[in-house]
């Protein structure tokens, strides 16, 4: 899902004489970036409970991060297929794009991984 904010500016950063990349910036501390975080981490919770109840006997893992832009997927499980990210790998994981990453587990609903 997509909407529109006005958190988001665009950026022109040169590359060359004859070209330059629009990159979008995002203001953090705007109401509608804080706004669409919580969304953002209440429809991961809300998804990892749906599969939970539609598919009883399946897992899953549902992801929320929020490095540049509020992003939710999710997979499976499956038996000999590695996770997106494990649970200690989330927790060990320097790279930017993990800061307030959350997985929820439909293993176990009750205790999210979370990274602050």
């Amino acid at each position: 899902m997509l909407f529109r904010n006005r958190a988001t500016f665009a950026m022109a950063e040169p590359v060359s004489a004859e070209l330059s990349v629009r990159e979008e910036i995002y203001d953090e501390a705007h109401p509608d970036f804080v706004a669409a975080c919580l969304t953002g981490r209440t429809m991961a919770r809300m998804w990892a409970i749906k599969l939970k109840h539609d598919f009883p006997t399946a897992r899953f893992r549902v992801y929320y991060t929020q490095y540049d832009n509020p992003i939710v997927r999710f997979h499976m499980v499956r038996p000999n297929e590695p996770l997106w990210i494990d649970n200690a790998g989330l927790l060990k994981a320097t790279d930017p794009s993990f800061r307030s990453a959350i997985i929820f587990d439909t293993d176990n609903l009750d205790a999210p991984i979370e990274k602050l």
